[in-house]
């Protein structure tokens, strides 16, 4: 879903604005996120569809930070 959701120009550009082509560097990017013990990633899901994603993130010893992305379904 990551790979998709991040070839969507206007989802890019409502979240970090950087657009990347290439799926080695996304593939990267994203096994690099999710393999970090301290962070949780979750899909959100709308009747059996995936329609975004919420990310509790660790960013001091005592706070999280929360991200949702959901969009709109485009089919």
């Amino acid at each position: 879903y990551f790979l998709k959701w991040w070839k969507d120009r206007e989802l890019v550009n409502l979240t970090s604005g950087y657009f990347e082509k290439s799926d080695k560097i996304l593939t990267e990017y994203f096994l690099d996120i999710f393999n970090r013990p301290e962070d949780h990633h979750y899909i959100i899901q709308y009747a059996h569809q995936a329609i975004g994603h919420v990310t509790l993130g660790h960013k001091t010893k005592k706070t999280f930070e929360i991200q949702n992305i959901t969009f709109e379904n485009k089919k």
